[in-house]
């Protein structure tokens, strides 16, 4: 099972909930701009900075992805979505964020992965 403790309240999770597509950090970087300026270190980085926009006004972190749908908390490009920054997170297994955890896909028709 995946629980997340997000808000303090345990729920089951089928899937990540996008915490952090919506609002998320990318090093000490704090503008747009620098972001561009990575599109030079190769194809990753350049689709990173194409997907890469500010944060509303008042969010906890700079940035929001462009492909992240606040109604479903889905990737609208789920399979074009880059490996290094989204694809392999969370890092450590477990998302600091909600709590959601990242195990072996049941099929590859899966979206989410599941235990």
């Amino acid at each position: 099972m995946i629980w997340s403790s997000h808000d303090g309240q345990r729920q089951f999770l089928r899937r990540c909930i996008g915490l952090c597509c919506k609002e998320f950090h990318i090093g000490h970087l704090s503008t747009v701009e620098e972001i561009e300026k990575l599109a030079d270190n190769g194809p990753e980085a350049k689709l990173i900075a194409s997907l890469v926009v500010l944060s509303a006004p008042g969010s906890a972190a700079p940035f929001t992805c462009r492909n992240w749908d606040p109604k479903t908390t889905l990737c609208k490009d789920y399979a074009n979505r880059p490996k290094v920054m989204c694809g392999e997170h969370p890092y450590n297994s477990v998302c600091t964020r909600c709590g959601y955890t990242r195990v072996p896909k049941i099929s590859p028709k899966d979206n989410y992965y599941q235990c």
